[in-house]
C-alpha cells in the first residue's frame, strides 16, 4: 500500500518526461486554458488527503481509492478538451474501481485497471485521430 503512494507521487514527473519525449508542450504559454488544465491535474494532490486517511483506516482498499480518485479527476478534462472519451472513462474508471475493489482482490483490480488504462489511451488516440481528420 505504501508502494501505491510512491507510484502515485511519480505520475506527474513521469507525465512531464513523456510529454518532452513526445514533444508535447503541456505548459504552453500561448493557450489560456493551459493553467486550467494544470489545475485540473494538480487538484488530484488535494485528494491525496482522503487517500492518506484511507491508508490508516482501511489499507487494503488503498488501490481502489487511488483508482477512484484518478477516474474522478478525469471528468473536468472532458469539458476542457470537449472529449467524450474523458467523460466516459472518468465514470467507467471510478465505477469499475469501486465495484472490483469492493468484491475482488487488489491484484485483480490492478490488472483490470492496467487493461482499462490501455483502452483509455487507445480511445483517446482514436478520438484525436478523428478530430485531426475533421480539421483537415
Amino acid at each position: 500500500n505504501l508502494f501505491s503512494f510512491c507510484c502515485f507521487a511519480l505520475l506527474l514527473p513521469i507525465a512531464f518526461v513523456i510529454s518532452k519525449w513526445l514533444k508535447i508542450d503541456f505548459q504552453s504559454k500561448e493557450n489560456p486554458l493551459t493553467i486550467l488544465g494544470i489545475l485540473f491535474t494538480v487538484n488530484q494532490i488535494l485528494y491525496l488527503l482522503i487517500a492518506m486517511w484511507a491508508f490508516s483506516a482501511v489499507p487494503e482498499k488503498m488501490l481502489m481509492i487511488i483508482a477512484i480518485i484518478f477516474g474522478g479527476h478525469l471528468l473536468p478534462f472532458s469539458w476542457l478538451y470537449k472529449s467524450k472519451v474523458y467523460l466516459i472513462y472518468s465514470i467507467l474508471i471510478s465505477a469499475i474501481s469501486f465495484i472490483i475493489g469492493m468484491i475482488c482482490s487488489r491484484q485483480l483490480l490492478a490488472l483490470i485497471m492496467i487493461l482499462v488504462e490501455i483502452t483509455f489511451a487507445f480511445s483517446l488516440y482514436k478520438e484525436n485521430i478523428g478530430e485531426n481528420r475533421v480539421k483537415k
